[in-house]
């Protein structure tokens, strides 16, 4: 989760954070990428501990030592307590680096958009001069009907 947000994530997120919201801004710190395919899960983890432990304040820059995460990360399992992974390098760099992600919820159903198609309202016909955006299943709408919020259906 620390590098991009899943289609997963966006939906985990707007069910947490959403409600009435139209946006989240989700910020995303710059961390040490895996250099396999395989060590995923161990990054996952220890960036997670190490957010637990500092939040990423203060533009620390941390490298872990990535032949010790394996190790430690049984040692932490096995006595039931994490502690931080064991570093290379901790750099001062000024401000943290942080990938901002925009989650988009415009449905009042309030999950986000990318669960599935939206429509837009269509008050002057082909043309999305409304800012009213609903899932296409949240309209009760069939394929190629067209798609009109409550404001604009009565007139």
């Amino acid at each position: 989760m620390y590098d991009t947000l899943t289609t997963s994530s966006e939906i985990q997120l707007s069910q947490i954070y959403s409600h009435g919201k139209k946006r989240l801004l989700v910020k995303l710190p710059e961390v040490q990428k895996q250099t396999n395919s395989i060590d995923c899960g161990l990054f996952a983890i220890a960036n997670a501990v190490e957010f637990c432990f500092t939040s990423f304040s203060g533009g620390i820059h941390v490298e872990f030592d990535t032949e010790l995460l394996r190790e430690h990360l049984v040692i932490c399992l096995e006595k039931g307590e994490f502690i931080p992974f064991p570093k290379k390098k901790i750099s001062m760099k000024g401000k943290p680096k942080y990938k901002t992600s925009v989650v988009e919820c415009n449905c009042e159903c309030g999950k986000c958009d990318s669960v599935e198609d939206m429509l837009g309202c269509e008050w002057q016909k082909g043309v999305k001069k409304c800012n009213i955006w609903k899932h296409f299943s949240c309209t009760g709408l069939k394929d190629g009907d067209t798609f009109l919020c409550s404001k604009h259906i009565t007139n």
